[in-house]
């Protein structure tokens, strides 16, 4: 039996977050959700972080961009993925390629994204 991989979505959106929380249950993950930048604040200060983080750029009270950073010096080993409607920022991605797995606008739909975080949480353990 695998181990049960933690995911925490930034996402202010709630009709996407409710999407995405639960095809990521239908897929095994357990969930949680930061609604902005000072939910995320609230989360790093937990020890052990999320195997991954899907993260929107535009999110109250902080800046995805901004929070990126913040992650992964809290959380080295989480894995982030972009998950925005915003595509003017997939140009920038080159900046946080040592931070970032991958770049997904909304409207490549949540399958993609989903399948790109199994792809990558399988190189881990396999």
């Amino acid at each position: 039996m695998m181990e049960v991989k933690k995911v925490l979505i930034v996402e202010d959106n709630f009709e996407i977050i409710k999407v995405l929380k639960k095809r990521l249950e239908d897929n095994d993950f357990s969930v949680d959700v930061a609604e902005g930048g000072y939910a995320v604040l609230g989360f790093l200060k937990e020890e052990n972080g999320p195997d991954v983080v899907i993260l929107d750029i535009m999110i109250p009270e902080r800046n995805g961009m901004e929070l990126i950073c913040s992650i992964k010096n809290k959380w080295a080993n989480t894995k982030i993925f972009i998950f925005s409607a915003h595509d003017e920022y997939k140009r920038k991605m080159h900046l946080y390629k040592e931070y970032v797995c991958a770049f997904f606008s909304k409207v490549d739909g949540i399958e993609n994204l989903i399948e790109a975080i199994k792809d990558e949480l399988a190189k881990q353990t396999g």
